[in-house]
């Protein structure tokens, strides 16, 4: 019987996390391997994981959390198979984040999804993010932002 493991990336691993960008939003290659190569320059505070089925199991999931643009603010990443997002790879992906989100006292959390991304934005919905802002830049889709205020420890 296999089991997840949710450990931190490998350096050979981002063709992998392409593929599961792929997976997640097929309409937009373009964008994805931007996405990709943002995500390898990104220089700020971040944790990322990726979910993959052990023993040696593919690379099913990648997560993160990348601050700004304000400081104790975090953008959360969750790539995966969009039918995975009702699973416990999801769930358990986003319980580790959280846990890191914490342990760096970060303050709030938010997203940025495509609007015709139901499935991840409904994920985001069911965690508590509220929807706070749409817009599209000339030549692009829709882009919703969601938002959730996090605890703060004493």
């Amino acid at each position: 019987m296999k089991t997840l493991c949710i450990r931190t990336p490998r350096d050979d691993e981002w063709p992998a996390i392409l593929g599961l960008a792929d997976t997640a939003l097929p309409w937009d290659p373009a964008g994805n391997r931007e996405w990709l190569e943002n995500r390898k320059r990104f220089s700020g505070r971040r944790r990322h994981y990726v979910a993959e089925g052990t023993p040696s199991g593919p690379v099913v999931a990648y997560g993160a959390i990348e601050e700004g643009p304000d400081p104790g603010s975090f953008r959360v990443f969750v790539v995966m198979d969009p039918a995975l997002l009702v699973t416990e790879t999801a769930g358990l992906l986003y319980e580790r984040l959280v846990a890191e989100l914490a342990a760096l006292g970060a303050r709030s959390a938010w997203v940025r999804e495509y609007a015709r991304d139901q499935a991840v934005l409904a994920f985001f919905s069911r965690l508590g993010f509220v929807e706070r802002d749409r817009f599209s830049l000339q030549g692009h889709e829709e882009m919703v932002v969601m938002a959730k205020k996090l605890a703060q420890s004493a």
